[in-house]
C-alpha cells in the first residue's frame, strides 16, 4: 500500500462540550523528508483552525520571514488604518500550502496591503487548490479596504494562499491575510514545502530543506563529487550574520541532502576575531596525490579589515576538517570572494576578489592545494584580471578546452547584473562578455549571486548547472538557492529561468 506522499497519521477526535480535539498518532513516515508541522491539539476548537496559529517556518516569501499577528516588518496588522489582533503578515512572492486531505469545508479570510508598505505597492492574492486557482483578488494597492474571501475547500487535498507581485517588483510589498480560517474541520491540516507534483524536483528560489526537515544551511557554497556522491559544502547562516561554521550535505541525486553536520565549526578558527569572525564562502576540492580533502574560504573579521584567505583539510568528504590557518596568497591584497578550480592537468587555482574588490586575483597553488606555488610570478603563476571593474564572486568552469568565470559586481547583498568572461589560461588574459542571463529580472541575475557552475549530470558536453544564492540580508538563514541548468553555444550562453527542474540524472533515485 502506497503511504501519502507527506505522512501517514491517524487523528482521533474526542467531544467534550462540542469541541473536536484531535489525538493525533503519526503511524508513519514518508520515505521523503518530514516537511510538515501539525496543528497541535488546542489549535482545532470548534472546528475551525486559525492558520495564522500553524507553525509558519517553511512559509515561502522572498522577503524577510512570515509573521504571526503582525506585519512582516513586526508591527501590527493595519490595512487602509484598520487594526487587526490576528493573522499573517507577508511579502511578495509569498506561498503557504497546506495538506488538508479533504478535511475541511471551507477557507474564509480577509486580506490587503499593510500601511506600511511602501507607497507603490501592488499585489495580488489568490487561494488555490490541489494546483487550480480557486480565486484572486485582483490588484490590491495601499490604501484600499480590506476586502475578503469565502471559499468551499471540501474536496481539496492541497490548498495553497499565495501573494503575488503586480508586475512592477516585489520592493515594499507587505500583504495581510487577516484572521485566515479553515472551518468544519475534522483533521488537523499540515503546513508542508512542496506540492506532490513537485518531489524529486529542484525549484528554484523555493525553500529547501534537508532529509531531516530542517532547511539547508550551504550558503556561498560549492559542490564536489566523490566516488558517485554529491557534497555540497556551505555557510551555516542559522544564527545570521556570523556564521556558525561550514555545514556540509551528502546526496545521490543532487535533490535530497543528508546533513553531516558542522564539518568546520567557527571554534576551529575564531582564535583571533572570535565571535567577529567571518567564514565566506567555502569551496572544497580532493587532492588526488595527497588523498587530503582541502577547503578554502574567505576568513575575515567583522568589517571586512583583515581578509585572508583560510585553509583547512579532512582525511574524509564528510570532514571533520583541520584548520590549518590563514594567509594572503597576494600579501599586500585583500582576499574576499572566492572560489576554487581544478583543471584536467591536475593543477588548482583559488579565484578571489582582491584589491579591496577592485580586481580580481587568479593564484595557482602549490602540489598539496594549500598555498599559493612559489616563487610568486605574476602572469606565469598568478594573474590580475577585470583590473578596476569591481566584481567578485567568481565561479569559474571550462567547456571544450575555454575557461569560463561568471562574476557578481559589488553591491552588499543586494542582486546586480552578473558577466560572464572567457580566457584560453586560467590565468588569463580574461575578456569579458557581458551579461549571460536572459529574460524577466535578468538584469538582477534572477535576484541572485552567483556562487558556482558545475557539469550537469547525465547531460551532453557543454550542460552545466548555474549555482546561486539569493540573500535575504534581514533573515540570511532562510536565503535562497538558484539553480538553474544552462548550455554553451560556442563561446557564449543564455541562462534562463526555469520555475523548477527534474535534470537528467537527478532526482532519479
Amino acid at each position: 500500500m502506497k503511504q501519502n506522499p507527506i505522512l501517514v497519521q491517524r487523528a482521533i477526535f474526542r467531544r467534550s462540550a462540542a469541541i473536536l480535539v484531535p489525538l493525533v498518532l503519526i503511524v508513519g513516515l514518508a520515505t521523503d523528508s518530514l516537511e510538515a508541522q501539525i496543528a497541535s491539539p488546542s489549535r482545532l476548537a470548534r472546528g475551525n483552525v486559525a492558520l495564522s496559529e500553524l507553525d509558519l517556518t517553511l512559509l515561502d516569501q522572498d522577503w524577510s520571514t512570515a509573521k504571526r499577528d503582525r506585519s512582516v516588518t513586526g508591527k501590527p496588522l493595519n490595512i487602509d488604518g484598520e487594526t487587526f489582533a490576528h493573522g499573517i503578515g507577508t511579502h511578495s512572492n509569498s506561498l503557504l500550502i497546506l495538506w488538508l486531505d479533504r478535511g475541511a469545508r471551507r477557507f474564509q479570510a480577509k486580506f490587503g496591503v499593510d500601511d506600511g508598505a511602501g507607497s507603490s505597492a501592488s499585489v495580488r492574492f489568490s487561494v488555490h487548490g490541489d494546483g487550480r486557482e480557486l480565486w484572486n483578488s485582483g490588484i490590491r494597492r495601499k490604501g484600499q479596504t480590506p476586502l475578503g474571501v469565502n471559499l468551499d475547500v471540501s474536496y481539496v487535498r492541497y490548498l495553497s494562499l499565495r501573494v503575488e507581485d503586480a508586475g512592477d517588483g516585489i520592493g515594499g510589498d507587505h500583504a495581510d491575510w487577516i484572521e485566515p480560517t479553515l472551518t468544519g474541520v475534522t483533521r488537523p491540516p499540515v503546513v508542508v514545502s512542496r506540492l506532490p507534483g513537485e518531489e524529486g524536483r529542484i525549484l528554484p528560489g523555493r525553500q529547501w530543506v534537508d532529509t531531516e526537515g530542517n532547511l539547508i544551511q550551504a550558503h556561498g557554497g560549492g559542490i564536489l563529487r566523490y566516488n558517485s556522491l554529491y557534497y555540497w559544502y556551505g555557510e551555516d547562516r542559522s544564527n545570521g550574520y556570523v556564521v556558525i561554521g561550514v555545514s556540509g550535505y551528502e546526496s545521490d541525486n543532487l535533490v535530497r541532502w543528508k546533513p553531516l553536520g558542522v564539518v568546520l565549526p567557527r571554534s576551529a578558527y575564531d582564535q583571533k576575531h572570535g565571535a567577529q569572525n567571518i567564514n565566506e564562502r567555502p569551496k572544497v576540492i580532493f587532492n588526488p596525490k595527497t588523498r587530503k580533502f582541502v577547503m578554502w574560504f574567505h576568513y575575515d573579521k567583522s568589517g571586512y579589515g583583515d581578509s585572508k584567505g583560510g585553509v583547512a583539510v579532512a582525511d574524509r568528504p564528510e570532514g571533520p576538517f583541520r584548520y590549518l590557518g590563514q594567509h594572503r596568497p597576494v600579501e599586500k591584497s585583500t582576499f574576499r570572494d572566492m572560489n576554487l578550480f581544478v583543471d584536467d592537468d591536475g593543477e588548482a587555482y583559488v579565484f578571489y576578489s582582491g584589491e579591496d574588490n577592485g580586481t580580481m586575483h587568479i593564484v595557482r597553488l602549490n602540489d598539496e592545494w594549500t598555498a599559493e606555488e612559489k616563487p610568486m610570478v605574476e602572469g606565469k603563476t598568478w594573474a590580475r584580471a577585470f583590473v578596476g571593474k569591481w566584481r567578485e564572486a567568481p565561479a569559474p568552469f571550462k567547456h571544450g578546452g575555454i575557461y569560463y568565470v561568471i562574476t557578481s559586481g559589488c553591491t552588499g547583498w543586494a542582486p546586480n547584473a552578473a558577466d560572464l568572461a572567457v580566457a584560453k589560461h586560467p590565468l588569463g588574459p580574461w575578456k569579458m562578455l557581458g551579461n549571460p542571463f536572459s529574460g524577466k529580472r535578468a538584469g538582477r541575475t534572477f535576484d541572485s549571486q552567483s556562487t558556482f557552475v558545475f557539469p550537469q549530470p547525465g547531460a551532453p558536453p557543454g550542460s552545466f548547472i548555474y549555482m546561486g544564492d539569493r540573500w535575504k540580508s534581514e533573515a540570511l538563514a532562510d536565503s535562497r538557492y538558484i539553480w538553474l541548468p544552462f548550455k554553451m553555444t560556442g563561446a557564449r550562453t543564455r541562462i534562463e529561468w526555469k520555475d523548477y527542474g527534474t535534470f537528467k540524472g537527478m532526482g532519479k533515485k
